[in-house]
């Protein structure tokens, strides 16, 4: 008859497995790692450009880790000379700068993707914001087609539209299309973009900017005349309205 492990037993044995890793884990390695491998992928995810790190995330994961190792090598080297220069003894027990650094491998990768998840969610916090100051500007459209049986061909055509705009306090611009297709080109600078027709109107909100690669995806978030927002997804250069 089995008995299931006792939680303090399971308990101990995750506390072992940590201890192990750590000490396989030199200190400067994570301050290391926040600078050089979870900070710039936060920054560039936070500011609109997600898609950018997930196209190239197969090129950029090894070579965040390349760069944490050589960084920490350089850490680990510059204070050794400080020390030499000093006369100081070497530290007992410091290990070799060549020890193998599996564990800070997956430090750094993990702290790679950990400050692109962060970058996702810092964006998603933006777009809400986004969304919500978008809302004057659908009231508007709306009342205009109760008013004259149909959209504005253009924005400026609302009456107020500039001041609502001004007053949004975000990048909102009109799109391009035509009888097949809709541009995103404006999706790589403007917060917001509304695409007019006679009959409705949509308005996306970039999640990512388009990464400029042909058929490569990018994430928005996307609302239709009389509609909610949504989660969807384009192809850049071009997509049916």
């Amino acid at each position: 008859m089995t008995h299931a492990p006792q939680p303090a037993g399971a308990r101990r044995r995750i506390a072992d497995a940590l201890a192990r890793v750590r000490s396989r884990i030199h200190p400067a390695a994570l301050p290391v790692a926040l600078c050089l491998c979870a900070l710039p992928p936060l920054v560039v995810t936070g500011l609109g450009f997600g898609s950018y790190v997930r196209h190239v995330q197969f090129f950029v994961l090894p070579a965040a880790a390349l760069t944490g190792h050589v960084a920490l090598a350089l850490v680990l080297g510059t204070r050794r000379l400080v020390r030499a220069a000093r006369g100081q003894p070497r530290p007992e027990g410091a290990r070799p700068w060549h020890v193998v650094y599996v564990a800070e491998t997956l430090l750094y990768l993990i702290l790679f993707l950990a400050g692109w998840g962060a970058g996702r969610i810092w964006r998603g916090v933006r777009c809400r914001d986004i969304r919500s100051r978008c809302e004057p500007v659908f009231a508007a459209l709306d009342e205009y087609r109760a008013s004259h049986g149909s959209y504005p061909a253009t924005l400026d055509d609302v009456p107020g539209m500039a001041r609502l705009r001004e007053g949004a306090g975000i990048d909102l611009r009109q799109g391009r299309t035509n009888e097949r297709a809709v541009c995103f080109q404006e999706a790589h600078d403007a917060d917001a973009v509304i695409f007019l027709r006679p009959d409705a109107w949509v308005c996306i909100v970039p999640l990512e900017r388009p990464f400029t690669l042909s058929l490569s995806r990018f994430y928005i978030y996307i609302r239709e005349a009389g509609g909610s927002w949504r989660l969807s997804h384009m192809v850049w250069t071009y997509s049916v309205i």
